[in-house]
């Protein structure tokens, strides 16, 4: 049953709750939170018994490494994800990793890479494409350094002629970067047009099948997760950016640009906003329960 009900279902499990950032809507200053305890590493040994006691799926389910902190941190991070290839090959499951792109050396791009497709998609947490934006919201990050490591990952993926992985590069929208919103559009769209993939993806056909609609790079303007009492007003920037930078969802054989307007909260409609053309109507839509308990579970 958990197979039918939840085709996009995954594990977390967090190889570290260390970040090198301070972000401003991160959990890290929250007390009494989920970093209230002391930070560490996951054992290899310990993740080893994880990925061999979760049981194979018959869905291309995804096992997450990372929840709160940057995966790269944990310096045995790299043998934990080799110990997951091998042991998801020939099985439908896959792996993503999301991450704030300071650690993507040389070293660890060739790995994601030489990963066989098992590793389908990286997120990338970016939210601004000003530097002074990215050091008000990304704290203690260099926007130089992570631009510098995606291009120089899109450019080795087609020297490489892999299609895998393929990059979200995730905007939160919020007050600090909202006017930004379509500045950060266009840069990325010009840099991953610009690229040339290749063809070879080495999916099983299954997981080919699951991920068919995702094969482009992703520019994802995501709604920030804020507490009950905030959401009204997070989720009216998020309409009002949505509509004054003309953002619509599309896809192309390139780039996929998710813009996401269900479920708003009631009152985040802002009907005296001009609307452009083409742009997504908003609508409410009732509450709906949150299916992360049952789908997504979480090893810290």
């Amino acid at each position: 049953m958990w197979d039918r009900s939840f085709l996009d279902q995954y594990f977390l499990i967090e190889a570290t709750d260390f970040c090198n950032l301070n972000c401003i809507m991160c959990s890290h200053e929250n007390i009494p939170g989920p970093h209230s305890r002391p930070k560490g590493f996951m054992d290899p040994d310990l993740f080893r018994k994880i990925a061999n006691d979760l049981p194979e799926k018959s869905v291309a389910a995804g096992y997450k490494l990372f929840w709160l902190g940057e995966p790269f941190i944990n310096p045995d991070f790299p043998e934990m994800l080799a110990h997951l290839q091998r042991l998801l090959h020939g099985r439908p499951e896959y792996i993503d990793i999301h991450t704030n792109g300071h650690f993507l050396t040389p070293e660890i791009r060739k790995l994601l890479l030489d990963s066989g497709g098992k590793i389908p998609r990286l997120t990338l947490s970016l939210d601004a494409v000003r530097p002074e934006t990215y050091r008000n919201i990304r704290r203690n990050g260099n926007l130089s350094q992570v631009t510098d490591n995606v291009l120089s990952f899109l450019y080795e993926r087609s020297q490489s002629g892999k299609a895998f992985p393929t990059l979200i590069l995730q905007f939160i929208i919020m007050e600090e970067n909202a006017d930004e919103a379509g500045e950060f559009l266009s840069f990325w769209r010009e840099k991953i047009t610009a690229s040339t993939s290749g063809t070879g993806s080495g999916l099983s056909a299954l997981l080919r099948g699951f991920l068919t609609e995702r094969a482009s790079d992703v520019v994802w303007f995501k709604r920030i997760d804020v507490p009950a009492c905030k959401r009204e007003r997070a989720e009216i920037v998020y309409a009002e950016t949505v509509r004054k930078h003309g953002l619509r969802p599309e896809k192309s054989p390139d780039l996929e640009v998710i813009v996401s307007l269900d479920n708003l909260w009631d009152g985040a409609q802002v009907p005296d906003t001009p609307v452009p053309p083409g742009a997504p109507a908003l609508r409410t839509a009732p509450r709906r329960p949150c299916s992360a308990l049952f789908k997504t579970p979480c090893i810290m």
